[in-house]
């Protein structure tokens, strides 16, 4: 479900035809005058300009928003294709998502609508804010295990937030499952539906939104991107599975590299050191050489700053030999954020079938390439016949997102793959234990994991669920004092307990991630309230003029205006991605959701990396600021008695194989082992083992996104 394109044959025909997709949003898209909302300054956006999604679908239970829908829609139809029947009660199948953790537009209706329930009762319905159903406020996780609910998909299902690499992280670590043989299908996808006006007011304030509405990726005067929104999936076997079944290929994946910057230039300025890693480590994973491949589909969002790194870092791997073509699908629909690597897979899927490169539009004869790199670097600019190189039609495909989070994968073309190498055969020795040796808790009134024990798990201590205020050390947190203040509550508590739970502790940040589990926090839905207010005046019996006093001084109620820190503040990949700056980690880092499993579904994804060497070292943990009121409103409509009152809570702790830290002499606090049950004590505490940990106290209350990590 892409722009115009509601399946992958049309959306191959329009990136062959040379065809644009950015359009001016549906009418009613923004629920806002587009007078007031388009300007320059404060509370404006530059343009109204998108890549805009305006099929509709039906999702799979009544009530549900888009995200839910669209998240079903795919993944049926990437088993459809694939001939495996749903409900998927025959085969072990999972599904790894990327998702743009922002809110959608339910979930900012929800939020909206706790607003206009403090306003005279007059206002609420003139308003024209209905309430969505309770759900949307949970859309970060809750979507896909419904759907993975409706299709009985056995295998491991969440979703995370790599920001713009996030459809290859997803792939990735769907192809890790198989690798693993904990699947025989895995569904790798990833959704793209969050609140449009948001999107564009976000990167209006970063100044990385293109103000004249142009997607121009290597163009001399490219001036910014255009958001994007869509879904896509794809069902993904192992090689020798496919042919034994005799299953319709339409590519192989032959590696995936994952990187993040680390301190490198900070959350918004790209490294070309960082995304060299993980080209390098992809070729490296696969055994092949770099130079074997013709061309590469660019992440090239179209701002200057980051295309030109992207072209140095295109040019330092592929410095020898025949130069290589270059091109990307953001010319065509603008950037698609978590979707990006998605859409370009299906393009590269789709030119790698007919031997034919698409174009990249905009471009005139001369543009795209710096002259001191032409030497090395063409960018395809019209329809071009496929050249192999090594008799294969091979491509690279790269997706780079904020917070330094770095991606690449090779793709073959099916029908001239020639290494049919069977894959190894399943492996008898046990996986290695897993051992935490540091940990940092904030849970309500407990601000460290001494005071969490004491007052949680023993009862005898403090039990005020709502964390008030948070003393941060500012050395080493590379974030300016005033930046802070612009910071979700969510960040600010992961930066105070990751603190703890390193501390005392060397940590190599060459080999090490950041994994975090979380969701949405409501605070970021009530943006919508503040640049939606005025038109809320305007529709009672207040004139212009005292209906804009009004809404001047009510904006400042909701929120403060939304500036460049407080964009960053707001993003859901940052909370792991902060942790990366601090201590310079230099690997895969994302945040997962999984609702209250959020934590533990981190913990297995970096369970995976560290035994299988992609990770040393992995920071994991979780985090909710679950007292929200509109939290709290959603859990009691959606939970009912089986709710529990919210909590704020964060829990960080270091996991590494267990024969390292025993070689380096660090302290075990619980060892974790394969292949046992979590009840049957998968979970080795030494701290003190009469503890009875699988009964949460009720009186802790919940803290939802944090409660699995915070179990263990």
């Amino acid at each position: 479900m892409l722009p115009q394109s509601p399946d992958p044959t049309t959306f191959a025909a329009h990136l062959r035809a040379g065809r644009s997709l950015i359009t001016q949003p549906p009418p009613g898209r923004w629920r806002v005058a587009m007078d007031r909302a388009l300007g320059e300054g404060l509370d404006r956006a530059r343009v109204a300009h998108g890549a805009y999604v305006t099929q509709d679908v039906a999702p799979p239970q009544e009530g549900l928003d888009e995200v839910f829908a669209w998240a079903a829609h795919v993944a049926r139809g990437a088993l459809d294709d694939a001939q495996i029947e749903a409900p998927c009660d025959g085969e072990r199948v999972g599904a790894i998502w990327g998702h743009l953790s922002f809110p959608t537009e339910a979930m900012s209706r929800w939020v909206e609508r706790g607003w206009l329930d403090q306003l005279p009762e007059a206002w609420r319905d003139r308003a024209g804010v209905l309430a969505p159903d309770a759900r949307a406020r949970f859309m970060s996780g809750l979507p896909f295990r419904l759907v993975a609910r409706e299709l009985r998909l056995r295998g491991e299902v969440f979703a995370l937030d790599a920001a713009c690499a996030s459809s290859l992280y997803a792939l990735g670590l769907a192809c890790a499952e198989l690798h693993a043989r904990r699947a025989d299908v895995m569904l790798a996808g990833a959704v793209q539906i969050a609140d449009a006006l948001f999107l564009h007011m976000g990167f209006s304030a970063l100044q990385a939104i293109s103000p004249t509405g142009q997607s121009r990726p290597f163009h001399p005067q490219a001036d910014g991107l255009i958001p994007a929104e869509g879904a896509a999936c794809v069902a993904l076997r192992r090689l020798d599975d496919a042919l034994e079944r005799g299953d319709q290929i339409y590519g192989v994946i032959r590696g995936v590299g994952l990187s993040n910057d680390g301190r490198a230039r900070g959350f918004l300025a790209p490294s070309s050191s960082g995304q060299v890693r993980a080209i390098r480590q992809a070729y490296a994973r696969a055994g092949l050489d770099p130079l074997s491949v013709g061309y590469v589909e660019c992440h090239a969002t179209g701002t200057t700053l980051g295309d030109a790194t992207e072209l140095g870092s295109v040019a330092e791997v592929w410095s020898e030999g025949a130069s290589v073509r270059v091109g990307s699908h953001k010319s065509n629909m603008g950037h698609a954020m978590t979707v990006a690597g998605m859409a370009g897979l299906l393009k590269l899927m789709a030119d790698l079938a007919d031997g034919e490169h698409s174009p990249t539009i905009h471009l005139d004869a001369g543009d795209g390439v710096p002259e001191a790199l032409r030497d090395r670097i063409e960018v395809v600019r019209e329809v071009t016949p496929w050249t192999a190189r090594e008799g294969v039609r091979r491509a690279g495909l790269s997706a780079f997102g904020f917070g330094g989070n770095n991606a690449h994968v090779i793709l073959d073309a099916f029908d001239e793959y020639a290494a049919w190498a069977p894959a190894p055969p399943a492996s008898t020795r046990p996986e290695p234990p897993l051992a935490i040796v540091g940990l940092g808790v904030i849970h309500g009134d407990a601000a460290d994991a001494d005071a969490f024990y004491r007052g949680v798990v023993r009862g005898d201590g403090a039990l005020g669920r709502a964390v008030e205020a948070i003393t941060l050390e500012l050395e080493g947190l590379r974030v300016p004092p005033a930046d802070l203040q612009q910071t979700l509550m969510q960040h600010l508590l992961i930066l105070g307990a990751a603190r703890e739970a390193t501390r005392g502790l060397e940590l190599d940040g060459a080999r090490a991630g950041a994994l975090i589990g979380m969701q949405c926090d409501p605070t970021v839905a009530s943006f919508g309230a503040r640049w939606r207010i005025e038109d809320w005046a305007l529709e009672q019996d207040l004139d212009d003029e005292d209906a804009s006093a009004w809404a001047a001084e009510a904006r400042d109620v909701v929120l403060p205006a939304l500036r460049a820190p407080g964009v960053l503040g707001t993003m859901p990949n940052i909370p792991a991605n902060r942790l990366n700056l601090m201590f310079d980690l230099q690997g895969p880092s994302f945040t997962v959701s999984d609702d209250e499993a959020s934590g533990l579904a981190a913990c297995h994804a970096a369970a995976h990396l560290l035994r299988t060497g992609a990770l040393d070292v992995a920071l994991v943990g979780a985090v909710d600021v679950a007292t929200h009121p509109d939290h709290e409103r959603a859990a009691r409509e959606v939970f009912g008695e089986a709710w529990a009152e919210g909590a704020d809570a964060a829990v960080v702790w270091v996991m590494r194989r267990l024969e390292d830290a025993e070689a380096d002499g660090q302290p075990i606090l619980a060892t974790l082992r394969e292949g046992v049950e979590p009840e049957a004590a998968g979970v080795v505490w030494r701290v003190d083992p009469a503890a009875d940990l699988t009964r949460w106290p009720s009186r802790a209350g919940c803290a939802h996104a944090a409660r699995g990590a915070l179990e263990i």
